[in-house]
């Protein structure tokens, strides 16, 4: 009896080996499947290219590491796929008592073979589903190709053109651009489909899964990326697990160096990210910073990347925080600009759940714009941000949305947090004092630059707005030159030591209104109102007229008593 067991053990393994697979069902946000199983078993299964694969390397088509960097572990193995970028698109992991081996697949596995050698454990990686730029849009077509948005893979529909969704706002004619910055603002948007040969966008409300390849069609899931007040973006909707910058999808470097150039430089004796941040805000190249704190292991130890470009890419990396930034900008109002802040609610800080700042936002009666909300935080001395809603769009889906309406919150207290919400906008207020010549210090002399147009402006100069004034040695002699031309709207002085490049004095005067200010070492933008000017002197002629009334008529009170007392003294002598 026992022989005969023996004797059918080869039979069983062949029975095992000629199994179909199962393929993976189920995808980590990370990109990578759950494992490929044969017969419900995934820990002794080999990758194979197709059914028809009877070679172990995929024909060819792995890199192999053995007892290095990269098979200490499944993990280690994964890595070592992601760090390889585009070219791995599978792992395949053996751990035996004499070897661990590491493959990396630069075609997918499309079979899977059980073995009974040593354990084997097969994955396969989906590059796309992780693949997330800064803004929160990922393509969900295979290498950035044309492609049709899916619910799920069980999405099959026969025409390449439609869906089992059918709940879709559709924008015609739009552009890409234009598709993306409408979900950005629309509530719960998840994802788009845009066909560029109708100029289509489609808003989807769940976020689709699959791309099917179809010609003129893209496909991308949206996410919200967070921005705190300060201007620093999480480049991930979860950055709990811990992401290092990445110039592009195809950078393999762990620096920031693609095609040679090099966009980021190490900061030295930095030991937090409070303090890498601050290095960075001193920086007026900087966009971005990578922040690194592991304990042990590989690679412990602290390290500041300060980086002089957005990030495209934020990789999955345990113990790193990559995270853009920007100054905030402020219009000439005083109120800081919306883009940060477009679809964000004001929080006060990243633990508060309340919708009201506990208190600190108080609602606006009668308010229904976001100008008139702005005109109600100037109004109130207290006032230190706004919160507007404005939901009165329907949903992707075409269904009203919840708690719509129009609503406006004047914030006492400066909310340090946003949160992720359609239809909001959170903006802090900063007020600029004005002073008895009418001048508006914008940032109250602290350093900005004079700035046209609604955030749009590159030019230093307004695009010619602003003219150079020769010879003017001091701040007070620019406002002068701004006093002496009739057509002057604003100043911008600049005051940068010698020693630093384009260092000097200057003073520009505008003929044209300034629209916001950035921040520029050594520089002062201010505005100018003439009404204000005159109103000041006029009131100051008006005290000086009435102080002249006033001695003159106590002069000519004294000389009527002096006169009578001599009338009264040369009667009495007489």
């Amino acid at each position: 009896m026992r022989s005969n067991m023996l004797a059918r053990v080869p039979v069983m393994w062949c029975c095992l080996a000629l199994a179909a697979p199962t393929p993976p069902s189920k995808w980590q946000t990370d990109g990578w499947s759950d494992y490929w199983s044969v017969n419900g078993t995934t820990d002794y299964v080999a990758c194979r290219l197709n059914s028809s694969d009877s070679t172990v390397d995929g024909f060819g088509s792995t890199e192999v590491i053995v007892n290095a960097t990269g098979s200490e572990s499944e993990a280690g193995c994964r890595e070592a796929c992601e760090n390889a970028a585009f070219t791995c698109l599978g792992i395949e992991y053996k751990n035996s008592a004499s070897e661990r081996k590491c493959e990396l697949w630069q075609e997918a596995p499309q079979w899977a073979k059980q073995v009974s050698s040593a354990p084997h454990v097969c994955r396969t990686r989906r590059i796309h589903h992780y693949r997330r730029d800064a803004r929160g849009f990922a393509d969900l077509a295979e290498g950035g190709g044309e492609a049709a948005c899916r619910l799920d893979l069980d999405d099959e529909t026969i025409n390449a053109y439609n869906t089992q969704y059918q709940n879709r706002t559709i924008l015609q004619p739009v552009t890409l651009e234009e598709c993306k910055t409408s979900c950005e603002k629309l509530l719960n948007c998840k994802g788009i489909e845009y066909k560029d040969t109708d100029s289509k966008c489609e808003l989807w409300n769940v976020r689709p899964l699959f791309a099917k390849p179809a010609a003129n069609h893209k496909c991308f899931s949206f996410d919200r990326v967070l921005t705190d007040m300060h201007g620093w973006t999480n480049l991930v909707d979860d950055p709990s697990g811990g992401h290092a910058c990445r110039v592009n999808f195809e950078d393999t470097s762990k620096n920031g160096t693609f095609d040679g150039v090099r966009y980021s430089y190490d900061a030295v004796n930095v030991t937090s990210l409070q303090q890498c941040q601050d290095v960075c805000a001193a920086d007026t190249t900087c966009r971005a910073i990578e922040w690194k704190d592991r304990a042990s292991g590989a690679g412990a130890g602290k390290k500041c990347e300060i980086w002089t470009r957005v990030p495209e890419w934020a990789k999955p990396t345990p113990d790193h925080v990559c995270m853009s930034y920007r100054k905030p900008r402020f219009d000439a109002a005083g109120f800081w600009e919306e883009g940060p802040g477009r679809g964000y609610a004001c929080r006060l800080d990243s633990t508060d759940t309340t919708t009201n700042g506990d208190g600190k936002g108080v609602e606006a009666v009668g308010v229904f714009t976001l100008e008139g909300c702005k005109q109600a935080c100037i109004s109130n001395p207290a006032c230190r941000a706004i919160e507007f809603k404005n939901r009165t769009a329907p949903l992707a889906d075409g269904s009203e949305p919840a708690k719509a309406g129009v609503k406006c919150e004047v914030w006492v207290a400066e909310p340090q947090w946003m949160k992720p919400v359609g239809e909001h906008v959170c903006m802090r207020f900063r007020r600029d004092h004005t002073d008895l010549q009418g001048f508006t210090h914008l940032g109250n002399d602290s350093s900005h630059a004079c700035r046209l147009g609604n955030f749009d402006d590159n030019t230093t100069d307004g695009r010619g707005a602003g003219a150079a004034v020769p010879g003017v040695a001091s701040v007070e002699g620019c406002q002068q030159a701004c006093l002496n031309n009739p057509a002057c709207k604003a100043i911008e002085w600049k005051d940068r030591p010698l020693t630093q490049p384009k260092g000097g004095k200057k003073c520009e005067v505008w003929t044209q209104m300034p629209g916001y200010t950035d921040w520029v070492s050594d520089h002062i933008c201010m505005t100018f109102t003439p009404g204000a000017s005159s109103e000041q002197r006029k009131n100051t002629s008006v005290e000086e007229d009435e102080s002249n009334c006033y001695r003159g008529r106590a002069l000519l009170a004294w000389v009527v008593s002096f006169a009578v007392l001599c009338a009264s003294v040369a009667q009495g002598r007489s």
